[in-house]
């Protein structure tokens, strides 16, 4: 049986982080400051090394966790990250996801794992 992986291929995900197609809720921009005293550019910057290797198989390498839909916008999919020092030494723990009617990326936490 194959491993999960991310509803939404990670090369699209830093291709729109690339272009500037991304939001960042204000809860996880936040909790990325209070946590790690990192900005909007930080979450870029950390997103950016992600893999999409399932992390229940080796936690201190991989950082895909899992997939489930969003609790309040249907027929959308969150895709979530653990990831053990990802940026600047920290472990992050994010999920993420696409917005059907303008293509941006959206962060909705962001924080300390």
């Amino acid at each position: 049986m194959p491993l999960p992986k991310p509803f939404y291929p990670l090369k699209t995900i830093k291709e729109k982080i690339r272009s500037a197609d991304i939001k960042i809720n204000g809860n996880a921009l936040q909790s990325a400051f209070s946590d790690f005293g990192w900005d909007a550019n930080d979450i870029a910057v950390s997103l950016k090394k992600l893999n999409d290797k399932y992390h229940p198989i080796d936690p201190a390498k991989n950082h895909f966790y899992k997939t489930d839909p969003h609790l309040s916008l249907p027929f959308t999919m969150l895709d979530f990250y653990k990831a053990f020092k990802l940026y600047l030494g920290e472990d992050v723990y994010t999920h993420l996801y696409l917005k059907h009617d303008n293509g941006k990326i959206v962060v909705s936490s962001f924080k300390r794992k």
